[in-house]
């Protein structure tokens, strides 16, 4: 579906759309996407979030028909990979993870994993402990889903290791990647992203 009044590139197969994501949404079949990859703002006042700060009840107003409107449009084999931080109302820690993970399931979506991001760098914490993490949940739409684990396997701990009597292998190509990530920040969006794209797809994006 197009709008003359929404900037569209379209090339080699590839479609950009330039618009407000409430109105992008629109424009796009449903049951046609197969993977959604996002971060939405945290609302913690960045530069490139909203005008003004909302509430957390504002805030979850705002994003849940954005979140329902999402799930019309992917497929059913199709995965979202939605990347989340904290936030902090009045010193109070608020893990918004929590709040996503209700509206996915309300619309009938799974959880595969949480996924853990640490990274080194952020503002110290005086009243508690520093959170240096952020949160990537895995959804899809139904049971049947791609999982490509080869091209994101890490390196074994004994590579080389030989077959016993009555032991499980060790897969050559490499351990099963956990649910905790350690990348440095400045890389961090980029490589969990590509790894979700390899998870679904079997390879990075080009």
């Amino acid at each position: 579906m197009a709008n003359a009044n929404v900037p569209e590139i379209v090339d080699d197969g590839l479609r950009l759309i330039q618009a407000d994501v409430s109105e992008a949404l629109d424009l796009i079949d449903d049951e046609t996407v197969q993977l959604v990859l996002t971060s939405p703002p945290y609302n913690l006042r960045k530069i490139y979030e909203r005008d003004k700060a909302m509430s957390l009840e504002e805030y979850i107003e705002w994003l849940t028909p954005i979140v329902e409107k999402i799930c019309k449009k992917v497929a059913v084999g199709g995965s979202v990979c939605w990347q989340v931080g904290n936030y902090v109302r009045e010193g109070e820690v608020v893990p918004l993870d929590y709040h996503f993970y209700g509206m996915f399931l309300s619309q009938g979506f799974k959880l595969r994993n949480r996924i853990i991001w640490k990274f080194n760098f952020g503002l110290h914490a005086n009243k508690r402990l520093s959170g240096r993490y952020e949160t990537l949940l895995w959804f899809t739409k139904s049971d049947e889903y791609v999982f490509n684990l080869d091209p994101i396997r890490v390196p074994q701990l004994y590579p080389g290791s030989v077959i016993l009597p009555g032991r499980v292998r060790l897969k050559r190509a490499g351990r099963a990647a956990t649910r905790l990530v350690r990348i440095p920040q400045i890389f961090g969006p980029f490589r969990l992203k590509t790894a979700s794209v390899r998870i679904r797809f079997g390879r990075s994006p080009t």
